[in-house]
């Protein structure tokens, strides 16, 4: 995990280092990049301008390190209200949100946050009133990945896959050609894990965005659309 120190500079952050007292010649968010070409798993992102301020996170510094990154990022600085955290989850792709002040100082327990998270996480996913009915009882659906935003692979769920994919957490389609409900990465292991749902104006359509194992191709492609 390297834990980057980001203050806002013009129109781009730069990298301190000594708890955020010596400026370096980096820029932070392509030493973000770096860190992840040179092997690191996470990316720990430190807002020196909103650290201590309990007035939200730095969600434009967050997502400008999630668009040129694949390792998870975790958000640090600013988190002052259960609402700070959801606004993060909602507004930016990451993995994770750091909150100190706001459990240090009594404000909220980590108990309450992660059930307003857990509530938040289920208005997410949930997608009421589909149209099954269209199609012959099935959805087409849409898978992309949610860090490139780029189109991995289509397929079909009926009502039954769909309920499966929201309690499993991972793509459950209904295979045509197998006759049975089908978890993408059964076999290959290569599991795709939901992020977020959205429907099309007719209901009748889904997007899924999610995190992949591994390749979504059967050919070992990234992507099943060349």
């Amino acid at each position: 995990v390297v834990s980057v120190d980001a203050k806002r500079k013009g129109d781009s952050w730069s990298l301190y280092m000594r708890g955020g007292t010596q400026p370096t010649e980096w820029d932070a968010v392509n030493f973000a990049r770096q860190m992840e070409l040179d092997g690191a798993g996470e990316i720990l992102v430190n807002s020196l301008d909103r650290d201590g301020t309990n007035s939200g996170f730095d969600i434009e510094l967050l997502n400008a390190i999630c668009s040129i990154t694949r390792v998870p990022v975790i958000a640090s600085s600013g988190g002052g209200s259960v609402n700070d955290f959801v606004e993060v989850f909602r507004q930016t792709e990451v993995s994770a949100a750091l909150g100190a002040r706001l459990f240090h100082s009594g404000q909220q327990t980590s108990q309450t946050l992660k059930a307003e998270l857990d509530e938040y996480s289920i208005r997410v996913r949930k997608v009421v009133g589909l149209d099954f009915d269209k199609f012959g009882g099935l959805i087409p659906v849409t898978i992309q990945d949610n860090h490139s935003l780029q189109v991995l692979m289509t397929g079909f769920m009926n009502r039954v896959a769909y309920d499966e994919t929201l309690q499993r957490g991972k793509v459950v389609f209904w295979s045509r050609t197998k006759g049975r409900l089908w978890e993408k990465g059964e076999e290959s292991g290569n599991c795709l894990h939901v992020v977020t749902i959205a429907t099309d104006c007719d209901n009748d359509a889904l997007l899924f965005k999610v995190i992949p194992d591994g390749p979504t191709c059967h050919t070992g492609s990234v992507s099943c659309f060349s």
